[in-house]
């Protein structure tokens, strides 16, 4: 499981944390992402120090744009369940690197689960957190490979239907007219 964002409140990693405290499944959750509020990390550290065993937890520290889709790739799964986002790049990289995602519903990526790209879990139930974690932890490769795939096409279909390299084709046309 991949944590891949800045670590402040707004982005909810201490959330995850405490929904892991729960999980009956053997779960390696990596953090990437360079650490704006230490006050708000102090906690998460205090949450880590006391999972369970069977919960492994690496801080691998801040990412460069250019290693996300790596960084993703090499994960199962992205979990980001933050208070609130515009667009989130985040999750749109893991979904582009054909990776599921489970994220909150305070993001413009929702209805995951409908096209198994991923899941939107509540903020106020860290026991349904914990169930959808371990479920995920017990996926069969065929249905994994099939939330992987509806990933990589979530994101496809976002670009299709934004059309951007004709957009900014347009965009750059006009403007040498213009000039």
């Amino acid at each position: 499981l991949l944590y891949a964002s800045i670590i402040t409140e707004k982005k909810n990693l201490l959330y995850v944390l405490q929904s892991l405290m729960h999980c009956n499944a053997s779960i390696e959750l990596t953090i990437y992402g360079v650490i704006k509020e230490q006050t708000y990390w102090d906690e998460c550290l205090l949450v880590i120090n006391q999972l369970p065993a069977h919960i492994l937890v690496s801080y691998k520290g801040d990412y460069s744009p250019d290693q996300m889709q790596t960084i993703v790739s090499n994960a199962d799964a992205m979990i980001l369940l933050s208070k609130g986002e515009n667009f989130s790049h985040a999750i749109f990289e893991c979904l582009g690197a054909g990776r599921p995602i489970i994220s909150s519903d305070f993001t413009s990526w929702n209805e995951l689960s409908k096209k198994q790209a991923g899941w939107n879990l509540p903020l106020d139930q860290p026991l349904t957190i914990a169930a959808a974690l371990d479920q995920l932890a017990a996926i069969n490769n065929t249905d994994w490979t099939s939330y992987c795939n509806g990933a990589y096409e979530l994101a496809e279909a976002y670009l299709r239907m934004h059309n951007f390299r004709n957009e900014y084709l347009a965009m750059l046309d006009s403007s040498m007219h213009s000039a």
